[in-house]
């Protein structure tokens, strides 16, 4: 992955070129099914559970083909555009960077609205609640742009845009999260990502979850996996009404608002 990888790798992920059996096997086949040349962070997180990674990974392209998840993908970053075109908000003025900033937020929302179905179908039904990602109200500012972030996000992690952004756009990631943090709460964000998220439960509905336990994974495992599905479940399609917003805002960045 080059000199990105660093970047794009966060605490406790298997990176691309560290895997190996089964969580590398699943990992090819998210790169095919999601048109992307990098695994996203949930996959790298699940990828030290292997076997469990490929089974989802395997019952999800045995119900879903290369089309569905391209439609799904359309229709999920549709929905987050209708809703930027509701919502308040300055422009992003990236500058020069603006092109490079542009391809960044296409590269995640290419699979992020993909990347949503699988860990439905990972997570299943289950009573457990999602993690507090972004909803009101949000704790007081905390010094630092990836700390204050990851605090707005339920601690778990940063997502993987934010990352990037800060390590190679900073002045625009100070714009961006200056920009996104007072939306939480917005009727108009939180409907949105419901609707996102709606559209891939309806796509993998039918598929059964894998079972963790039968898959060789000890309760502390399980535990984890756990906590990292609660806490996607919401990252991901909040990432991607998020990041058709910047779209949106982006000044002389190439990519239609």
């Amino acid at each position: 992955m080059g000199a990105g990888a660093g970047v794009l790798r966060g605490p406790g992920e298997v990176a691309e070129d560290e895997a190996s059996g089964e969580a590398a096997r699943a990992y090819a086949r998210l790169r095919d099914a999601l048109g992307a040349a990098f695994v996203p962070t949930v996959f790298r997180m699940l990828g030290r559970h292997g076997p469990y990674l490929a089974a989802g990974v395997d019952a999800v392209l045995e119900h879903a083909d290369a089309s569905a998840l391209e439609q799904l993908a359309a229709d999920g970053r549709a929905v987050g555009a209708a809703a930027a075109a509701g919502l308040p908000g300055p422009a992003l003025d990236a500058g020069r960077e603006a092109p490079a900033v542009a391809a960044l937020l296409e590269r995640y929302n290419t699979v992020n609205p993909r990347g949503i179905a699988f860990v439905l179908a990972l997570r299943g039904d289950t009573a457990r609640p999602p993690a507090p990602v972004l909803r009101a109200p949000l704790p007081p500012p905390v010094p630092g742009l990836l700390d204050d972030v990851r605090a707005c996000h339920a601690g778990l992690t940063v997502p993987g845009l934010w990352r990037e952004l800060a390590a190679g756009h900073p002045a625009v990631a100070g714009q961006a999260w200056a920009l996104v943090r007072p939306l939480a709460g917005d009727p108009a964000l939180e409907a949105a990502r419901d609707a996102v998220t709606d559209g891939a439960r309806r796509l993998v509905a039918g598929v059964a979850a894998p079972d963790p336990a039968a898959l060789g994974c000890d309760e502390d495992a399980r535990r984890e996996i756990a906590a990292i599905l609660d806490w996607f479940v919401v990252a991901i399609p909040t990432m991607v009404v998020v990041i058709e917003i910047l779209r949106a805002r982006l000044a002389g960045g190439g990519v239609p608002s």
